[in-house]
């Protein structure tokens, strides 16, 4: 085995750098990418989330309206203090009959 080193050995390690070289200028993550801190491991680290202002307008809307809806569910079917029944406490329905 010798140690020189050919012409053509030199010409085709650097057609090879060339090369690497134009496939590595674009790594990284494409613009618009942004870092979702939640899911950041693996594949899913990087995500497109295009900004669109009226879209995150009305998701706001429907959820402040959906928190609206089950806190008036919930205050409608919540009894006072001193409620109680059978499913619950029937030793205290007894002292209330007596």
């Amino acid at each position: 085995m010798s140690s020189v080193v050919s012409p053509a050995l030199i010409r085709f390690l650097l057609s090879a750098i060339q090369e690497l070289a134009v496939l590595l200028k674009d790594v990284g993550p494409p613009k618009g990418t942004q870092f979702d801190l939640k899911q950041a491991t693996g594949f899913e680290a990087l995500s497109f989330v295009p900004m669109n202002t009226l879209l995150l307008i009305k998701e706001k809307e429907l959820k402040s309206q959906r928190l609206h809806d089950a806190q008036r569910s919930f205050a409608a079917h919540s009894e006072g203090i001193d409620y109680t029944s059978a499913h619950l406490s029937p030793a205290k329905l007894a002292s209330r009959a007596s």
